[in-house]
């Protein structure tokens, strides 16, 4: 019955060993995809950063395009307007709108209904 015993703790003994050994293997193996994971996460967190940067310069150039370009179009519009005023005040007959005269034009370019 010792015998028995003995050969039994051996045998639970080994099986207990593999499995350490499974274990240790199978941890080391977790680390190393951990380390990897880490890895690629500092690449991809560097990569995100620097698109972060090249947008917000983008957006900031873009900004200052637009700024431009809409300040140029508050230049020309107060100038029609201000030509459009003198213009009125020194001919009376010229205080129709813009809109008014673009209609009348558009009438005149219109073929006649003959009778």
């Amino acid at each position: 019955p010792n015998f028995l015993i003995i050969e039994t703790l051996t045998n639970d003994n080994k099986k207990l060993t593999e499995n350490i050994d499974k274990w240790r293997a199978d941890f080391a193996t977790i680390q190393e995809e951990k380390t990897k994971i880490s890895n690629e996460k500092e690449i991809l967190t560097t990569e995100l950063q620097n698109l972060k940067q090249t947008l917000e310069a983008k957006n900031t150039e873009l900004q200052s395009i637009f700024a431009a370009e809409l300040t140029e179009k508050e230049k020309t519009s107060t100038k029609e307007i201000e030509a459009e005023m003198c213009g009125k005040r020194n001919n009376p007959e010229e205080s129709k709108s813009s809109s008014e005269e673009h209609a009348e034009n558009k009438m005149g370019d219109l073929p006649k209904k003959k009778k």
